[in-house]
């Protein structure tokens, strides 16, 4: 059996192939004198019967052959016995040996081959009938080891059985194709008389072939671009490779026995971690995908695979869980469906373009602290199979695809008909500034439609107007030459100085409403737009307010003198 990674042989059982059966010589001492006694007995009682002895000597003798009969049974019954153990023993030696994983092998002192079981046959490649027999070192040693082997049995032969000593050894053995192999080997004297010894022998080619594919996924796990990490019951780090250190930046002695949610998930997103330890708790796998963060602070997207670690009771100790950083690869797929949802709603664009699929909703602008109306702001929105659009779902597809264009023409007829039956305000859209075709446009519609040019207000945005001022000063001045008015719109926005308005002489500045909303609780935007409203009367400007959502409001941008 092993013990302590070496083998015991059992030293009491002298049975075995080619062992002889001994007598006791002990037995002796009690067999002769009673077979003399015996005779002794036999002779007397000769005697008796022809010439009459004294009855209690004749009944002594008839006794002791009595006691001499009934001693030999119970000396041949115990024989049968021990013959009977002797044969069960031999027989479960027999059968551990064939059942044994080990190869066992025993030989004599000529080192000849007389016990060979089942796993030896496995492993050498030799019959039982054809290894018994044969001398042991030359069958199994390869030639340069024999001396070696010859050496050290000569060294165990001289051992007592009583001494229980054993040899353990790792080698190389030959099998019956020629094929040299690594192998343990543990050798016992298990009988002396005669010398018998057995070899407990086991092939160390799987265990080096598992040591080195040990070693090789070592070194993949060490080497790998992924991000290979262990993690205990309660989630803290106990393994990090190469590849975690790449991807996330921390060092593995930085993140030895810290939190991995602490360290790599953000803020919002540990329940994910939750739930996938939960699913290898019960023994499955899982995977995940989504955000995490480096040390940097900078964030990455992962795909993660989630398995169980095991110890040697198939308990579940924790998770092992492998990352692939796929953040270029979800930049991608962000741009592929962008590049999709930008050719969808241009369709939609062009299909609302032919098909006049827009329309206005019209914002009614008043007279500060009066309820008469000066005008109306016209909305675009596109009308979808009954569906309402808002403009941030089109028109910044629309400007980088170029169909921007389309709709100012479209805003700019629609806009000139209705201003027919009340004053409007168009949106124009910063590529308009350098569209040089549409000015003529405008007049050219105005004239079709023998429209009012007083009754037109061009809204043109104060950012678009500052990064192409050369351009938005002659659309503006071409535009008023028309007869038409013009508003800057989403004034206070571009934080510019306002010294551009006395070469863009618009009509009116509507003051963005990120100032107008908070003018009731922040004292810097009242500050702000009472400024604003200086400055745009300075310049003869009306003033416009816009996002006024309650009295209080209402009336301080009265008090502020702003106009409309």
């Amino acid at each position: 059996m092993p013990v302590n990674g070496k083998f015991k042989a059992a030293s009491g059982d002298n049975s075995g192939p080619g062992h002889r059966a001994h007598v006791d010589p002990s037995n002796f001492k009690v067999v002769v004198p009673l077979a003399a006694a015996a005779i002794a007995a036999v002779v007397l009682l000769t005697i008796d019967h022809y010439d009459r002895a004294h009855p209690v000597l004749v009944l002594a003798s008839a006794g002791l052959i009595l006691g001499v009969v009934l001693y030999l049974l119970g000396l041949a019954f115990m024989t049968h016995r021990a013959r009977l153990d002797a044969s069960r023993a031999l027989a479960i030696r027999s059968a551990s040996s064939e059942l044994a994983t080990y190869c066992v092998i025993s030989v004599d002192s000529d080192h000849r081959i007389v016990e060979w079981n089942k796993a030896a046959t496995s492993v050498f490649g030799y019959s039982r009938e054809e290894a018994i027999g044969s001398d042991g070192i030359e069958l199994l040693v390869p030639e340069d080891r024999r001396e070696q082997y010859l050496a050290l049995f000569e060294e165990f032969s001289e051992l007592d059985i009583g001494e229980d000593e054993s040899r353990y050894i790792e080698t190389k053995l030959i099998d019956s194709a020629g094929c040299i192999f690594p192998v343990e080997v543990s050798f016992a004297r298990i009988t002396d008389d005669p010398p018998m010894f057995t070899g407990f022998i086991r092939s160390l080619t799987q265990r080096r072939l598992s040591e080195e594919e040990n070693s090789r996924l070592a070194a993949i796990v060490r080497s790998s671009d992924d991000a290979i990490v262990s993690v205990d019951l309660e989630g803290r780090i106990m393994s990090w490779n190469d590849g975690a250190e790449r991807i996330f930046g921390f060092t593995a002695d930085v993140v030895e026995g810290q939190r991995l949610s602490d360290l790599t998930f953000p803020p919002g997103h540990h329940e994910k971690l939750g739930t996938i330890f939960r699913r290898v708790l019960s023994g499955a796998s899982g995977e995940m995908r989504g955000e995490r963060v480096t040390r940097d602070g900078r964030r990455l997207w992962v795909t993660s695979k989630a398995f169980p670690i095991r110890d040697l009771n198939e308990e579940v100790v924790g998770m092992s869980l492998v990352s692939h950083d796929i953040s270029e690869e979800v930049r991608r797929e962000e741009e592929a469906t962008g590049d999709r949802e930008r050719r969808h709603w241009c369709d939609l664009i062009e299909q609302s373009l032919e098909n006049d699929g827009f329309t206005f909703w019209g914002q009614p602008v008043f007279h500060s602290g009066s309820p008469v109306i000066s005008h109306y702001e016209l909305l675009i929105r596109m009308v979808r199979d009954g569906r309402v659009f808002m403009p941030d779902h089109f028109l910044g597809h629309a400007e980088d695809s170029g169909l921007i264009a389309g709709i100012d023409r479209w805003a700019v007829k629609n806009g000139i008909g209705l201003s027919q039956q009340f004053p409007v305000a168009i949106n124009l859209s910063g590529r308009a500034l350098t569209d040089p075709n549409l000015i003529d446009f405008i007049g050219q519609s105005l004239e079709e439609q023998d429209a009012d040019p007083s009754r037109m207000r061009f809204e043109i945005t104060e950012t678009s107007a500052i990064e192409n001022l050369h351009d938005a000063c002659l659309t503006v001045k071409a535009l008023k030459g028309l007869g038409c008015l013009v508003s800057l719109d989403d004034f206070g926005t571009g934080y510019s100085s306002f010294t551009y308005l006395k070469n863009l002489p618009v009509d009116e500045l509507k003051i963005d409403r990120s100032f107008v909303s908070d003018l009731a609780k922040n004292e810097s935007s009242r500050q702000v737009v009472e400024s604003m409203v200086a400055t745009a009367h300075n310049f003869s400007i009306d003033t416009v307010a816009e996002g006024i959502e309650d009295e209080e409001t209402a009336e301080i941008i009265i008090d502020l003198g702003i106009d409309l």
